[in-house]
């Protein structure tokens, strides 16, 4: 059983055992009953841990209906916004999770985790402009470099080996990689 004097720990034990690998039906029994228990003490928490699972389990709806309803009894509901973008994020859904994650942070200027998931899931749609203004803003919260500024240089060290291999390719008279897709309908 988990620990009830901290509520929020059923979220990070679900987490925790995400990473270990997929949930078993055992899992997911064990964590919603908890969860089920803590509606009437905790229910922000509790539904905040249903979504979760209803991420895991591939249920959108379900991820919609139970964060939703965290969102709404939560007394900051910055956190709240938060899970539903983490779940959404999960689930591919990256327009709703920034939309989300903006939300939190628009709750609490300060939740550093919201603003970084929205830097990270920009980054993953390829919203480079979005992405930079946020980065600019990530400086200003905590001063430091955020980890997708590490991909940024990586990409730019990519194309750059790209580049010098194409030109490569064309100088010793090989047939550049564009004309020989279209020659070949590629």
């Amino acid at each position: 059983m988990l620990p009830q004097a901290k509520p929020i720990q059923i979220i990070d034990a679900i987490r925790e055992r995400l990473e270990r690998g997929p949930f078993s039906e055992m899992d997911f029994a064990r964590f919603t009953r908890e969860a089920e228990k803590m509606k009437k003490s905790d229910p922000a928490t509790a539904y905040d841990a249903l979504g979760a699972l209803a991420c895991i389990r591939g249920d959108i709806d379900g991820v919609h209906a139970n964060h939703k309803r965290s969102i709404k009894a939560a007394e900051n509901p910055s956190t709240a916004w938060y899970n539903y973008a983490v779940s959404l994020a999960f689930m591919t859904k990256y327009i709703e999770s920034i939309e989300a994650a903006i939300r939190a942070l628009n709750s609490d200027g300060t939740n550093v985790a919201a603003l970084g998931l929205i830097i990270q899931t920009s980054h993953t749609i390829g919203d480079i402009e979005s992405m930079n203004s946020w980065l600019e803003k990530w400086h200003k919260l905590t001063e430091e470099r955020h980890p997708v500024e590490d991909l940024l240089l990586e990409d730019a060290d990519d194309a750059e080996l790209v580049d010098e291999a194409l030109a490569d390719v064309e100088a010793n008279g090989a047939i550049p990689w564009e004309k020989l897709k279209a020659e070949l309908n590629l």
